[in-house]
């Protein structure tokens, strides 16, 4: 089982798309070589690094086992199309003005919520935070929900009471206890 830990945060746009491939050629060159099968995959991001592996999981839902997606921001569009969101105007610099058509359809590309499409994408825990200040909680919690009318696989809420990165010894288990249900390795433990 590899675990790819991608917790990113982006400074320029222009690695956005480097950071995007990274994802899926890391886990392309796992199968590739022989190190892991696809079904072993478990990829974990959290906040910005959601927009990476969200990418990853439109573009190669196949190439994962199951997938983590921690505190995400997923919803680009709608976040950069609402000044009263507290980073929206700070943001503008990394993703462009949204009044800026250009701007707006690149971001529509970029954006994991907008790309969302039937097929069967890989089980997901995906948590939320109630007074998280980067990533709305409703950011999140849209995001499973239309993933819900998407796929037939797993799409596990969980939210918490906390901020931003706030993650316990009990929220950890939860991951653990994912996968390991996520890859069914309960065949391995006899």
């Amino acid at each position: 089982v590899f675990y790819l830990f991608i917790n990113l945060f982006i400074n320029l746009l222009i690695h956005l798309q480097i950071y995007i491939f990274g994802v899926k050629a890391c886990a392309e060159f796992l199968v590739s070589e022989g190190y892991a099968s696809s079904q072993g995959i478990v990829v974990n991001s959290a906040s910005a690094g959601g927009l990476m592996v969200g990418d990853a999981l439109n573009k190669r839902p196949d190439l994962f086992g199951a997938a983590i997606l921690r505190v995400p921001f997923l919803d680009l569009l709608s976040t950069m199309t609402d000044p009263s969101l507290p980073l929206t105007a700070h943001e503008q610099d990394e993703w462009g003005d949204a009044n800026d058509p250009r701007a707006l359809e690149r971001m529509a590309r970029l954006c994991p919520y907008q790309q969302l499409k039937p097929r069967e994408y890989p089980p997901m825990l995906i948590t939320a935070s109630m007074h998280d200040d980067r990533v709305p909680l409703w950011g999140p919690l849209k995001y499973a929900a239309k993933l819900r009318t998407c796929s037939q696989q797993d799409v596990i809420v969980r939210v918490d009471d906390g901020g931003h990165f706030t993650r316990s010894t009990h929220d950890i288990a939860d991951e653990i206890a994912f996968m390991y249900h996520a890859l069914n390795l309960q065949k391995f433990s006899q």
